[in-house]
């Protein structure tokens, strides 16, 4: 949680207070003394709903009595009432009608400064584009009339809201536009101002510690030099902050506990506490977890004392991480139920409005943060998705591409063993046809003998050609011709090699058998 000096809140000042020499003018006889009257009244009404009832009543009341100028500025310091209840769109509604009576009495310095005040309220209201185009306009006109303070003030303010949108370049720009004006006034602490926001662009933004220290730096050294002790403590505690983050311990304790003491000799409670959480959160990144808890138990207890629940919820989730370390886990589920018993607390009707107001001013960096996170894990949920999806997707490819190679290898195989089994069929046709042929001629009467005598074969392998045709096994070939199956297989081999052929069928056939 950085402490900001934001420009905004230059712009704020105007909600308080109006320029004395425009007010002498703009107020005649005792009309102003009217106005202030009530006024007074209404400032001790806390409820909104009471003010509702009361500010109708008093606007009826004051019409016939008091002139327009009074009126806007009636409408001016109601909107100021709201404002403090956090009733933003009342209040908003009441500088709207200010800048109106301020423009019909030809008061356009006053009209443009209710005109900031509404940029204001739509920045805290979360409206930056609204907020952003009216801040535009009030800086043209500051520029265009010579205002040279308030025109910083203007872009300063654009600065922030396009630091709120998470804009760093932009933010950046307008900031150093606000800043090369303020020191041409010789305006140091608005310089300062300026610094401190381009610091926090660096640091919440880009994440450039180096960067923003160094504009951290900068305006410690005006703050120094002017004597200003309560915002050289704040910005001690930003520096500090960023050297955690850096790991340079020694350099942060230096800075935290001189911003520490500074805060504690003026008594400032609030930013007391913070420096404690600071450097309690310094000792839980050094790993001494009993100082984290120490010094965050003291800052819990200030929180309390000055009931900023807000703080006190953030404070029960860095000790509930605290007790985690430690092991002490029954601490650290009593430390969670106690922030969400704050929580529900802060979630009744009655606190709405300023819950609202502290998450636009306080909280939208975290939110921005934890939205990004968000937004990066749904990023990589998707990717996950995806190349789970294309995993998905090629495997099945290729379950695919299995299944097919499988029944092609099937339909090629059945058809190779449908192609064998009609070979095999035809050869057994074959030898069907040929035995019978040999069974119906089994007198071997169709050797043609002048075939055989164009082949040169020799009377006992004539023989055995004959005994083939018959259908005659080798063994029983040599059988009936007295000799060994082995000399039958050469004659045979020698009739194949005579005949030129490479079995029975073919010899058989050349001699046309």
């Amino acid at each position: 949680m950085t402490v900001k000096i934001l420009a905004t809140f230059v712009t704020l000042i105007l909600l308080v207070s109006c320029n004395q020499k425009d007010q002498k003018v703009e107020f005649k006889n005792n009309s102003t003394d009217i106005v202030s009257e009530k006024i007074a009244e209404l400032s001790s009404i806390s409820a909104i709903d009471s003010l509702d009832y009361v500010t109708k009543r008093t606007e009826l009341q004051l019409l016939p009595l008091v002139g327009d100028s009074a009126i806007a500025n009636y409408y001016y310091q109601t909107g100021l009432l709201y404002y403090r209840l956090s009733g933003f769109e009342t209040a908003l509604n009441y500088f709207r009608k200010a800048e109106i009576k301020f423009r019909d009495v030809k008061m356009e310095l006053k009209a443009t400064q209710m005109l900031a005040n509404q940029a204001v309220l739509q920045e805290l209201k979360g409206n930056y584009k609204e907020a952003i185009n009216i801040y535009i306009s009030t800086a043209e006109f500051f520029e265009l009339h010579n205002d040279s303070a308030s025109w910083a003030s203007a872009l300063g303010n654009i600065g922030v809201v396009y630091e709120e949108m998470g804009m760093a370049d932009k933010a950046i720009y307008y900031d150093k536009l606000s800043l090369k004006i303020k020191q041409s006034r010789n305006d140091l602490l608005g310089t300062a101002t300026s610094y401190n926001n381009i610091g926090v662009a660096f640091s919440e933004l880009l994440n450039n510690a180096d960067s923003a220290i160094y504009y951290y730096n900068k305006a410690l050294d005006i703050y120094i030099l002017k004597g200003d002790l309560l915002h050289s403590a704040t910005a001690k505690n930003n520096i500090g902050m960023l050297y955690i983050l850096q790991k340079k311990y020694k350099l942060a304790s230096i800075n935290l506990h001189e911003a520490y003491h500074v805060l504690d000799s003026l008594g400032n409670l609030l930013g007391k506490a913070i420096s404690l959480r600071y450097i309690g959160e310094l000792h839980f990144a050094k790993g001494d977890d009993k100082s984290s808890l120490d010094s965050f138990k003291k800052a819990m207890s200030i929180f309390k004392q000055i009931n900023d629940k807000k703080s006190l919820m953030e404070m029960g989730m860095l000790m509930s991480k605290v007790y985690i370390s430690m092991g002490l886990y029954a601490e650290a589920t009593e430390m969670m139920q106690y922030r969400n018993v704050l929580s529900d607390s802060l979630m009744n009707n009655e606190n709405k409005a300023i819950i609202a107001e502290m998450e636009s001013k306080y909280q939208l960096k975290e939110k921005n943060k934890t939205i990004e996170v968000l937004l990066l894990e749904e990023e990589l949920q998707k990717k996950r998705i995806r190349n789970l999806a294309v995993l998905i997707a090629m495997l099945s490819l290729i379950f695919v591409l299995i299944i097919v190679i499988y029944f092609f290898n099937l339909s090629k195989n059945k058809l190779k063993q449908k192609q064998l089994r009609l070979e095999l069929h035809n050869y057994l046709l074959r030898i069907d046809e040929l035995q019978v042929r040999v069974k119906n001629n089994s007198n071997c009467n169709g050797f043609s003998e002048e075939k055989l005598a164009g082949y040169d074969l020799s009377e006992r392998e004539i023989d055995v050609l004959k005994l083939i045709a018959r259908g005659y096994k080798n063994s029983e070939i040599a059988e009936k011709l007295y000799v060994s199956p082995n000399t039958i297989k050469s004659h045979i081999k020698n009739i194949y090699l005579k005949l030129d052929v490479k079995n029975r069928v073919e010899a058989l056939n050349r001699i046309d058998i």
